[in-house]
C-alpha cells in the first residue's frame, strides 16, 4: 500500500480530464510539441529512483514517418537536514546533507495506432555528488563527540525503454524501465574527540564498487508539452 495517496489523485484526475479532451478533439489533432517539462511522480509514493526534487525535460527535435528523436535532461538535488535528541541518554545527533544531480540522454521514438501512443528506447548518462556531515554528542559527562563526514560520487549509464501516452495536446505521461551500470566512490572520515580538543581517534577509508541492476519502474514522468514560437507581425 502506498504511503502517499496524493499521487493517485493526480493521475486519476489527469486521466479523467484527458478522456473528455480526446473525445472532443480526436487523436489526430494531438500536435507534437517540441518541449516537455515535468516531474517523476514516483516520488509521491516514496518509490523514486532519482532525487525527488528534480525537473525532467525532453526536447523533441525530429519527427518523420511516425518516428522521432529527442534529447532528454534531468536536474535536481537531494537534501537532508535533521536533528535528533535522546533525552534519557543525553544523546544528540545532527545531520546535514546535500546531493546535486544531473543527467543527459537521447531517445528514439516510435508511434503506433495514433499520435497518442508512443514507445521509445534510449540512454542516459547521470552523475551525483553527495556530501553528508553528521555531528554526534555521545556523552555529556565526558563531552565525547564523533564528527562524521561522508562524500559520495555516483556516475551511472542507463539503457532506457518506455511507453508514452499523450492524454491531451499538452499533457502526457511516460513509464520507463532501465538497465543501469553504476560506479560509486565513497570517502569517509570519522574523528572522535573531547569537545573542543584535538581528536584522540580517527577512522577513515574509501570504498569503490560497480553495481548493475534492472528497474522495471525506473521513472513515471508526468509532463506538460508546449512550443516556443516567435511570430512575425504581418502588415
Amino acid at each position: 500500500m502506498f504511503k502517499n495517496y496524493t499521487g493517485w489523485v493526480c493521475i486519476l484526475w489527469a486521466m479523467a480530464f484527458s478522456s473528455d479532451a480526446i473525445a472532443q478533439a480526436g487523436a489526430d489533432t494531438l500536435i507534437r510539441n517540441h518541449w516537455e517539462l515535468g516531474v517523476d511522480v514516483l516520488s509521491l509514493f516514496d518509490k523514486n529512483n532519482v532525487p525527488a526534487a528534480t525537473i525532467f525535460a525532453r526536447y523533441n527535435y525530429r519527427q518523420r514517418l511516425a518516428k522521432g528523436r529527442a534529447w532528454r535532461f534531468r536536474v535536481g538535488v537531494d537534501s537532508e537536514m535533521r536533528d535528533y535528541s535522546d533525552v534519557t541518554r543525553f544523546f544528540t545527533d545532527t545531520w546535514r546533507g546535500y546531493g546535486p544531480y544531473l543527467s543527459i540522454g537521447h531517445e528514439w521514438q516510435f508511434q503506433f495506432r495514433s499520435e497518442s501512443y508512443q514507445w521509445f528506447v534510449g540512454g542516459d548518462i547521470s552523475g551525483q555528488y553527495s556530501s553528508l556531515h553528521s555531528f554526534t554528542l555521545l556523552s555529556i559527562a565526558d563531552s565525547t563527540v564523533v564528527d562524521t563526514r561522508l562524500r559520495d560520487i555516483t556516475t551511472r549509464v542507463s539503457a532506457i525503454a518506455g511507453f508514452k501516452y499523450s492524454m491531451t495536446k499538452h499533457l502526457s505521461v511516460s513509464i520507463e524501465s532501465a538497465f543501469n551500470l553504476t560506479y560509486k566512490y565513497m570517502h569517509f572520515d570519522q574523528p572522535e574527540s573531547v569537545f573542543g580538543q584535538p581528536p584522540f581517534g580517527i577512522s577513515y577509508g574509501t570504498d569503490k564498487k560497480f553495481i548493475t541492476d534492472i528497474q522495471p519502474f525506473w521513472t513515471i514522468n508526468l509532463t506538460y508539452q508546449f512550443n516556443i514560437r516567435h511570430e512575425k507581425n504581418k502588415n
